[in-house]
């Protein structure tokens, strides 16, 4: 072979290492830019699911899911004296917890003051046909 023959060959190994490199990059590039657009629908529960589920991969597919789930329910608007009455009850629970540290048996948490309203206004908002998640709230 000659000289020119193995010069071809070095640009052409040289040529392939360097897409296989760039092609690492703007794929990692890619995924860095999904995880961003998750986290941006998502929030902070996006954080803990790719903790808890190990990596980004299976988290963004478990937030697909709750997002189809979500998709099932039936939410509608609250009417504003609904809006209100719920708002005067978050309120107060969050008085309630601020004020009292302890509850009058000595726990060292408050009891769940906000358990109730926040069961009646899941009632009120979330309507899934076929849903057992109002039945549990029962």
């Amino acid at each position: 072979m000659s000289t020119s023959t193995y010069t071809i060959i070095i640009v052409v190994v040289v040529l392939v290492i360097l897409g296989l490199v760039l092609g690492a990059v703007f794929s990692r590039r890619q995924g860095s830019k999904k995880s961003v657009r998750y986290q941006d629908k998502f929030g902070p529960e996006y954080d803990a699911t790719v903790k808890t589920m190990g990596n980004e991969s299976k988290a963004q597919k478990e937030m697909d899911n709750r997002q189809k789930h979500v998709d099932t329910l039936k939410i509608r608007s609250l009417s504003l004296s609904e809006r209100e009455k719920y708002l005067a009850e978050w309120k107060a629970v969050q008085a309630k917890f601020i004020d009292q540290t302890r509850s009058a048996n000595g726990r060292s948490r408050p009891p769940d003051h906000g358990s109730h309203a926040a069961s009646q206004l899941s009632r009120i908002r979330f309507r899934a046909a076929g849903s057992r998640y109002l039945d549990q709230l029962s």
